[in-house]
């Protein structure tokens, strides 16, 4: 993941920010996140212009994958504690 100027989250805060995370695209700190229910692994940072519809459009071309949330949200998370 490509760490750029965040603003700094613990990571109960970033737990909290992926709480409810389906089938949509968000953006927590300065990560712009996706979860596709339908696909293997379904959590993907995607690029910071694009909302869930872009992605689609895309067909889900993520910069990162990941299978699960726990997975996520220790990536965010080393990206925005420093």
């Amino acid at each position: 993941m490509v760490q750029v100027d965040c603003i700094h989250m613990n990571k109960t805060e970033v737990k909290k920010a992926v709480k409810g995370l389906f089938n949509c695209s968000r953006k927590i700190g300065c990560v712009n996140v996706c979860n596709v229910a339908w696909l293997n692994t379904p959590y993907m940072v995607i690029e910071n212009d694009e909302n869930f519809e872009d992605a689609r459009k895309d067909n889900f071309a993520p910069i990162e994958l990941y299978k699960t949330q726990g997975e996520l949200i220790n990536a965010i998370y080393k990206v925005l504690k420093n």
